[in-house]
C-alpha cells in the first residue's frame, strides 16, 4: 500500500524529549534512523538543557542529519511537559510517535507498521506494542515484559484504571490529538508525565491495537520519573497518575466508581511501592483506605493489615 505523500512534508514525527542522558542519547537517535520507510520522516529533539555532553551529542547528529533531524535548544530549563509541548508545536507530521533518549527501538519497521494500520483502519487512534526492559543498574534484561495479549479495541475502561501502554511503543494520530488533547490543562494541573493523559484522552475518542511482538528496550533508569527508589518521589508519580484519572472522570462525567476503582489501583501500586522500601506497617496501615466491591475485596484488605502477611507478599511477588 502506497501511503499519500506531499512532496518533503513528513509523514510522522517522532518526538524525543532529552536531559542529561549522554550515555543513552547516541543510541536512541540511531535506532530512529534506522526506520525504514518509503516516505518521510523526522525527529524532532527537545534538549532541556543538560549538563553533561548530551546537547553536544545532539548538534553530532543534526549536522549529519539535517533532512531528518530538528534540535530544539532552551536557554533555561522547562521541565519535561513544556519539553513536550514545545516539540510538537515544531512537529510536521500526520503521525505522532515517542522515544525518551534513555530507551531505543528494537524493530527498524516499527515506525511504517504501525502507520500502514493507522492508514487503513481510520476509526483506530493508536498503536502500541510489547517491549523488553532493560535494568541501568545491573544489566538484567527481560524480553517481552507485557502480557502476549494486551487490549485492542475500546480500552478507555481499562485504561482509567491503570497506564500499560509503554509510551515508546506507541504511534498515533495528530488530528485526534489536536481534536481532544488540552495540553494546556495538563499543565495548568501539575501533571508530570505526558503519556497517560494522551492515551486517556485518545482512548475516549478512538480504538487502540496492540502489536505483541516488541519494539523496544524500556531502560529502567532508577532516577527517572516513574522509576524511582526513592519512596517519597515514586509514590507522588503515582498520586500523579491518581489526579489523571479524577481530571477524566470529571471531564467525562464518569461514575464514581470508577472513581473508587482508580483509587484501587492507586492503593495496590502504592502498597508494592511500600513494601519493595522495607515499610510494610506503611503499607499495612495505607490498605485501610482500600474501596470494597467484593468479598475479595474483604478478605484481601483482613489479610494485608497483618505485616507478616505483606512480607510474604512482598517476597512472593515483588522481588
Amino acid at each position: 500500500m502506497a501511503i499519500n505523500t506531499i512532496s518533503n512534508i513528513p509523514i510522522a514525527s517522532v518526538l524525543m524529549p532529552t536531559y542529561n542522558h549522554e550515555h543513552y542519547i547516541a543510541e536512541a537517535i540511531e535506532s530512529v534512523l534506522m526506520q525504514r520507510t518509503d516516505y518521510v520522516y523526522e525527529l524532532v529533539i527537545g534538549e532541556d538543557c543538560s549538563t553533561d555532553s548530551t546537547r553536544e551529542i545532539c548538534r553530532r547528529y543534526q549536522r549529519k542529519y539535517p533532512e531528518i533531524i530538528r534540535l530544539l535548544e532552551y536557554e533555561t530549563n522547562v521541565g519535561l511537559m513544556k519539553n513536550y509541548q514545545c516539540i510538537i508545536s515544531q512537529c510536521k507530521g500526520r503521525y505522532f510517535a515517542i522515544l525518551e533518549s534513555d530507551d531505543r527501538w528494537l524493530d527498524p519497521h516499527k515506525l511504517d507498521r504501525q502507520i500502514r494500520f493507522l492508514e487503513t483502519h481510520g476509526n483506530y487512534g493508536l498503536v502500541y506494542s510489547n517491549a523488553d526492559f532493560l535494568f541501568a543498574s545491573n544489566g538484567k534484561y527481560k524480553k517481552a515484559v507485557q502480557r502476549l495479549k494486551n487490549p485492542s479495541g475500546n480500552v478507555f475502561d481499562r485504561l482509567i484504571i491503570n497506564n500499560w501502554v509503554i509510551a515508546g511503543t506507541a504511534c498515533f494520530r495528530r488530528d485526534l490529538y489536536e481534536r481532544y488533547v488540552c495540553f494546556d490543562d495538563f499543565i495548568a494541573r501539575g501533571f508530570k508525565t505526558f503519556d497517560y493523559p494522551v492515551w486517556l484522552a485518545l482512548a475516549y475518542h478512538s480504538k487502540f491495537k496492540y502489536f505483541r511482538d516488541s519494539t523496544m528496550v524500556y531502560r529502567i533508569v532508577e532516577a527517572s520519573v516513574s522509576n524511582n527508589k526513592d519512596t517519597v518521589k515514586a509514590l507522588r508519580f503515582k498520586e500523579d497518575a491518581l489526579k489523571i484519572n479524577d481530571y477524566f472522570i470529571e471531564k467525562y462525567g464518569l461514575a464514581a466508581e470508577v472513581r473508587d476503582r482508580a483509587f484501587n489501583a492507586y492503593i495496590r501500586s502504592a502498597i508494592r511501592c511500600l513494601c519493595l522500601s522495607k515499610k510494610f506497617d506503611e503499607a499495612a496501615r495505607l490498605i485501610d483506605q482500600y474501596k470494597e466491591f467484593s468479598v475479595k475485596d474483604l478478605w484481601l484488605k483482613k489479610m494485608l493489615r497483618k505485616t507478616v502477611c505483606l512480607k510474604v507478599v512482598d517476597r512472593l511477588f515483588f522481588r
